[in-house]
């Protein structure tokens, strides 16, 4: 046997990263029941001061983006059978008309037919984020930012409503 290989170097064992499995799945977790019932209690509080005129213009964000994550995660396929997502798109329509009012009135009126719209896309929000895992979330979320950024840009899709982006006066 040749005698020109070098030596093998000794193995060195490396640290194991102990967070490493958890980390691993950590996205494939359930949301903590805890982080539902806030986001939940929150989108229900805003209904709640949304139907009673209360700071308004913060509620109505606070819905549209909750209603925008619900969509989000119907395509994710969470919640996406055709009746889910009619009663997210009837929840969407109901915010589209509340703001188109509010611009032309200056009126934030609810009426009952929208109120029940808003509690039952409310109702199923809560259902998603029950049987969503973190990642999903997560990933619903950043689909949802950019299909804002993207629809602000002016490159909607069609028959989307695109309301505008300025702040309008307290």
């Amino acid at each position: 046997m040749p005698t020109t290989h070098a030596p093998r170097k000794r193995r060195r064992p490396r640290l194991a990263d102990p967070l490493a499995t958890w980390r691993a799945f950590s996205g494939q977790a359930m949301i903590e029941r805890a982080q539902v019932a806030l986001v939940h209690g929150q989108v229900a509080a805003a209904i709640t001061a949304f139907s009673q005129g209360h700071d308004c213009l913060h509620h109505w964000r606070l819905l549209a983006d909750a209603f925008n994550v619900a969509e989000s995660l119907a395509a994710l396929r969470i919640g996406s059978d055709a009746e889910s997502r009619e009663r997210i798109a009837r929840a969407q329509q109901v915010l589209a008309a509340v703001y188109q009012r509010w611009q032309l009135r200056a009126s934030w009126t609810l009426h009952a037919a929208e109120l029940n719209a808003l509690r039952e896309a409310e109702w199923l929000h809560h259902i998603q984020l029950q049987y969503a895992t973190l990642s999903e979330f997560e990933r619903a979320c950043v689909n949802t930012a950019e299909r804002l950024q993207q629809a602000r840009a002016g490159n909607a899709p069609a028959g989307a409503i695109v309301l505008g982006t300025g702040a309008p006066p307290p």
